[in-house]
Protein backbone atom coordinates (compact mmCIF):
# COMPACT_ATOMS: atom_id res chain seq x y z
CA UNK A 1 0.00 0.00 0.00
CA UNK A 2 2.88 2.32 0.74
CA UNK A 3 4.25 1.88 -2.76
CA UNK A 4 0.80 2.47 -4.30
CA UNK A 5 0.43 5.64 -2.21
CA UNK A 6 3.74 7.08 -3.50
CA UNK A 7 2.95 6.13 -7.10
CA UNK A 8 -0.42 7.91 -6.80
CA UNK A 9 1.29 10.89 -5.15
CA UNK A 10 3.84 11.12 -8.00
CA UNK A 11 1.02 11.05 -10.56
CA UNK A 12 -0.78 13.81 -8.66
CA UNK A 13 2.43 15.88 -8.47
CA UNK A 14 3.02 15.38 -12.21
CA UNK A 15 -0.54 16.47 -13.02
CA UNK A 16 -0.19 19.52 -10.75
CA UNK A 17 3.18 20.36 -12.31
CA UNK A 18 1.55 20.20 -15.75
CA UNK A 19 -1.24 22.57 -14.63
CA UNK A 20 1.25 24.98 -13.05
CA UNK A 21 3.43 24.88 -16.18
CA UNK A 22 0.38 25.87 -18.23
CA UNK A 23 -0.29 28.73 -15.79
CA UNK A 24 3.33 29.84 -16.22
CA UNK A 25 2.97 29.82 -20.00
CA UNK A 26 -0.20 31.93 -19.77
CA UNK A 27 1.44 34.40 -17.33
CA UNK A 28 4.55 34.69 -19.50
CA UNK A 29 2.37 35.41 -22.54
CA UNK A 30 0.74 38.31 -20.68
CA UNK A 31 3.79 39.80 -18.97
CA UNK A 32 4.51 42.30 -21.77
CA UNK A 33 0.91 43.45 -22.19
CA UNK A 34 -0.02 47.13 -21.91
CA UNK A 35 -3.72 46.49 -21.43
CA UNK A 36 -3.27 47.18 -17.73
CA UNK A 37 -6.80 46.58 -16.46
CA UNK A 38 -7.64 43.41 -18.39
CA UNK A 39 -4.22 41.84 -17.84
CA UNK A 40 -4.31 42.64 -14.12
CA UNK A 41 -7.62 40.82 -13.82
CA UNK A 42 -6.32 37.86 -15.82
CA UNK A 43 -3.12 37.57 -13.79
CA UNK A 44 -5.07 37.73 -10.55
CA UNK A 45 -7.28 34.94 -11.84
CA UNK A 46 -4.17 32.91 -12.71
CA UNK A 47 -2.82 33.50 -9.22
CA UNK A 48 -6.06 32.15 -7.76
CA UNK A 49 -5.82 29.12 -10.05
CA UNK A 50 -2.22 28.67 -8.88
CA UNK A 51 -3.32 28.55 -5.25
CA UNK A 52 -6.02 26.01 -6.01
CA UNK A 53 -3.63 23.76 -7.90
CA UNK A 54 -2.07 21.23 -5.58
CA UNK A 55 1.48 20.62 -4.47
CA UNK A 56 4.11 19.55 -7.03
CA UNK A 57 6.80 18.32 -4.68
CA UNK A 58 9.84 19.96 -3.11
CA UNK A 59 12.16 19.43 -6.06
CA UNK A 60 9.96 21.08 -8.71
CA UNK A 61 7.92 23.39 -6.48
CA UNK A 62 10.42 26.20 -5.98
CA UNK A 63 11.55 26.34 -9.64
CA UNK A 64 8.03 26.47 -11.05
CA UNK A 65 6.99 29.06 -8.45
CA UNK A 66 9.93 31.32 -9.32
CA UNK A 67 9.05 31.09 -13.01
CA UNK A 68 5.41 32.02 -12.39
CA UNK A 69 6.32 34.77 -9.92
CA UNK A 70 8.86 36.30 -12.35
CA UNK A 71 6.22 36.66 -15.08
CA UNK A 72 3.71 38.23 -12.69
CA UNK A 73 6.31 40.54 -11.13
CA UNK A 74 7.49 41.69 -14.55
CA UNK A 75 3.99 42.77 -15.53
CA UNK A 76 3.15 44.46 -12.21
CA UNK A 77 6.50 46.33 -12.10
CA UNK A 78 5.90 47.64 -15.62
CA UNK A 79 2.37 48.64 -14.65
CA UNK A 80 3.66 50.53 -11.59
CA UNK A 81 6.27 52.34 -13.71
CA UNK A 82 3.60 53.28 -16.24
CA UNK A 83 1.29 54.77 -13.62
CA UNK A 84 4.18 56.54 -11.88
CA UNK A 85 5.14 58.17 -15.17
CA UNK A 86 1.52 59.23 -15.70
CA UNK A 87 1.54 60.74 -12.22
CA UNK A 88 4.65 62.79 -12.93
CA UNK A 89 3.26 63.84 -16.34
CA UNK A 90 0.04 64.96 -14.68
CA UNK A 91 2.05 66.96 -12.13
CA UNK A 92 3.85 68.71 -15.01
CA UNK A 93 0.49 69.39 -16.65
CA UNK A 94 -0.78 70.84 -13.37
CA UNK A 95 2.17 73.24 -13.27
CA UNK A 96 1.49 74.28 -16.90
CA UNK A 97 -2.23 74.81 -16.24
CA UNK A 98 -1.50 76.77 -13.07
CA UNK A 99 0.81 79.05 -15.07
CA UNK A 100 -1.87 79.44 -17.75
CA UNK A 101 -4.49 80.30 -15.11
CA UNK A 102 -2.13 82.95 -13.70
CA UNK A 103 -1.59 84.28 -17.22
CA UNK A 104 -5.36 84.52 -17.74
CA UNK A 105 -5.80 86.29 -14.40
CA UNK A 106 -3.10 88.84 -15.24
CA UNK A 107 -4.18 89.28 -18.87
CA UNK A 108 -4.83 92.87 -19.91
CA UNK A 109 -7.19 93.36 -22.83
CA UNK A 110 -6.00 95.56 -25.64
CA UNK A 111 -7.96 98.19 -27.55
CA UNK A 112 -8.73 95.81 -30.40
CA UNK A 113 -11.63 93.58 -29.29
CA UNK A 114 -11.16 91.01 -32.05
CA UNK A 115 -7.49 90.62 -31.18
CA UNK A 116 -8.36 90.23 -27.49
CA UNK A 117 -10.93 87.53 -28.31
CA UNK A 118 -8.33 85.66 -30.37
CA UNK A 119 -5.81 85.85 -27.52
CA UNK A 120 -8.37 84.47 -25.06
CA UNK A 121 -9.34 81.69 -27.47
CA UNK A 122 -5.65 80.83 -27.91
CA UNK A 123 -5.40 80.46 -24.12
CA UNK A 124 -8.41 78.13 -24.16
CA UNK A 125 -6.84 76.02 -26.93
CA UNK A 126 -3.59 75.82 -24.97
CA UNK A 127 -5.54 74.69 -21.92
CA UNK A 128 -7.10 71.84 -23.85
CA UNK A 129 -3.81 70.79 -25.42
CA UNK A 130 -1.96 70.54 -22.10
CA UNK A 131 -3.66 67.32 -21.03
CA UNK A 132 -4.79 65.74 -17.79
CA UNK A 133 -3.90 66.83 -14.26
CA UNK A 134 -4.20 64.83 -11.03
CA UNK A 135 -7.89 64.24 -10.38
CA UNK A 136 -7.85 65.98 -7.01
CA UNK A 137 -6.83 69.29 -8.65
CA UNK A 138 -8.88 69.03 -11.84
CA UNK A 139 -11.98 70.96 -10.76
CA UNK A 140 -10.13 73.61 -8.75
CA UNK A 141 -7.65 74.59 -11.44
CA UNK A 142 -10.32 74.54 -14.16
CA UNK A 143 -12.64 76.77 -12.10
CA UNK A 144 -9.80 79.24 -11.58
CA UNK A 145 -8.94 79.38 -15.29
CA UNK A 146 -12.58 79.56 -16.39
CA UNK A 147 -13.34 82.39 -13.97
CA UNK A 148 -10.40 84.43 -15.28
CA UNK A 149 -11.29 83.91 -18.95
CA UNK A 150 -15.02 84.48 -18.36
CA UNK A 151 -14.23 87.75 -16.60
CA UNK A 152 -12.43 89.01 -19.70
CA UNK A 153 -15.18 87.87 -22.07
CA UNK A 154 -17.80 89.59 -19.87
CA UNK A 155 -15.75 92.79 -19.89
CA UNK A 156 -15.60 92.62 -23.70
CA UNK A 157 -19.38 92.11 -23.95
CA UNK A 158 -19.99 95.01 -21.58
CA UNK A 159 -17.62 97.23 -23.56
CA UNK A 160 -19.33 96.30 -26.84
CA UNK A 161 -22.78 96.93 -25.38
CA UNK A 162 -21.73 100.32 -24.03
CA UNK A 163 -20.14 101.29 -27.32
CA UNK A 164 -23.23 100.22 -29.26
CA UNK A 165 -25.68 101.95 -26.91
CA UNK A 166 -23.65 105.18 -26.81
CA UNK A 167 -24.20 105.70 -30.52
CA UNK A 168 -20.87 104.42 -31.72
CA UNK A 169 -21.90 102.34 -34.65
CA UNK A 170 -20.11 99.65 -36.46
CA UNK A 171 -18.91 100.16 -39.98
CA UNK A 172 -21.40 99.43 -42.72
CA UNK A 173 -19.27 96.53 -43.90
CA UNK A 174 -20.09 94.80 -40.63
CA UNK A 175 -23.78 94.55 -41.59
CA UNK A 176 -23.45 93.67 -45.25
CA UNK A 177 -25.55 90.67 -46.22
CA UNK A 178 -26.73 90.02 -42.67
CA UNK A 179 -30.49 89.51 -42.48
CA UNK A 180 -32.37 91.77 -40.08
CA UNK A 181 -29.92 94.67 -40.36
CA UNK A 182 -31.65 96.52 -43.21
CA UNK A 183 -32.47 99.46 -40.91
CA UNK A 184 -28.78 99.88 -40.09
CA UNK A 185 -27.89 99.63 -43.76
CA UNK A 186 -30.23 102.57 -44.47
CA UNK A 187 -28.46 104.70 -41.84
CA UNK A 188 -25.06 104.23 -43.45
Amino acid sequence: RKNDHFVALKKEYAANLQKKSELCIQAEAMQDSTDWRKTTEELKRLQQDWKQTGFVGEKQGQKIWERFRAACDNFFERKAEHYNSIGSEQQENLAKKTALAEQAEQFVAGDNGDETVEQLKAMQRSWTEIGLVPIEYKDTIFARFKAAVDKHFQALRKSNNERFSSGVSRPASHYVNKPGHEKNDLRH
